[in-house]
């Protein structure tokens, strides 16, 4: 009666409950009398086995679970890995606490701003129920659409949210959620494709967008060795530099550009510290 009345459920449910965790192994006992009630054996410990020292590594590391704050589970996984600390032997305790000292994942971009998402609660609802929503969409310049979506799933790559889904009659589409303007649970479910997977979703059509803006403007260009610096930060995997250097110290890169247009952008503006090797058509327009 106590427990039922602490927990504001009733007594029948107390009595299903106890009967759950004895089928579980997990050793309860009750005893009666003035002093009796439900127990819990005091030597009791949920033990962890099988976890090797790699594993444990792999769940203790901070901040690789940073997003799931956005869906509301930043709590639940930290209260999480404490149960899990709590569980582990020893020395695996020491480890998982040693890593989270020595490793931390950011998984902002430089210079990211923070992204208002006052609709993903809604959005996220409406993808764990299966139902469909009203939304309205501003795009890339500024139009505004409204249409009815089946949202499949949420997506966040490099902290940014999309959401993955199909209106009637078209094919499957990728939505930012900071472009949301306005969301309305409609009320009515859908069926889910059964065939449909998220994960493979999002590498064919990530793979897909990159091949749009894969860098394929090839240029060879001799700069002054001041403007190394500026490559390595800004064509990072997309130049290679000679160690030989001409007699006034300058050197020659090998460049992969997306365009034209940007190789002539990237030159003008670095006006005199840069020359043109090749090709013909880059000089021909700077």
């Amino acid at each position: 009666e106590d427990l039922a009345a602490h927990l504001e459920v009733s007594e029948r449910t107390i009595y299903r409950d106890v009967e759950a965790l004895c089928i579980a192994g997990v050793p309860i006992y009750t005893q009666c009398g003035p002093h009796g009630g439900v127990f819990l054996d005091a030597d009791y410990r949920v033990e962890l086995t099988g976890l090797s020292r790699f594993e444990v590594q792999s769940l203790a590391v901070e901040g690789a679970a940073q997003p799931l704050s956005d869906l509301g589970l930043g709590g639940a996984v930290e209260v999480s890995y404490l149960k899990l600390l709590a569980a582990l032997p020893g020395i695996q305790r020491t480890e998982a606490e040693q890593i989270r000292q020595r490793i931390y994942l950011d998984p902002k971009g430089w210079f990211q701003v923070d992204e208002h998402l006052p609709y993903l609660a809604t959005v996220q609802q409406a993808v764990m129920g299966d139902e469909e929503i009203e939304l309205l969409y501003e795009k890339a310049g500024g139009d505004q659409i409204r249409r009815y979506l089946q949202p499949y799933g949420l997506v966040c790559k490099s902290n940014i949210w999309y959401v993955v889904g199909k209106t009637e009659g078209e094919s499957w589409r990728t939505y930012r959620v900071s472009r949301f303007r306005g969301v309305r649970l409609s009320g009515k479910h859908f069926e889910r494709e059964r065939d449909f997977q998220l994960k493979r979703y999002w590498e064919e059509s990530r793979k897909a967008f990159e091949n749009q803006f894969r860098a394929s403007y090839p240029a060879c260009l001799r700069v002054h060795p001041d403007l190394l610096a500026y490559f390595e930060w800004y064509f990072t995997g997309r130049f290679e530099h000679s160690d030989e250097i001409d007699e006034r110290g300058w050197l020659e890169l090998q460049i992969l550009f997306y365009s034209q247009q940007e190789a002539r952008m990237t030159v003008m503006g670095l006006g005199t510290q840069v020359e043109i090797v090749e090709p013909q058509d880059l000089q021909n327009n700077v």
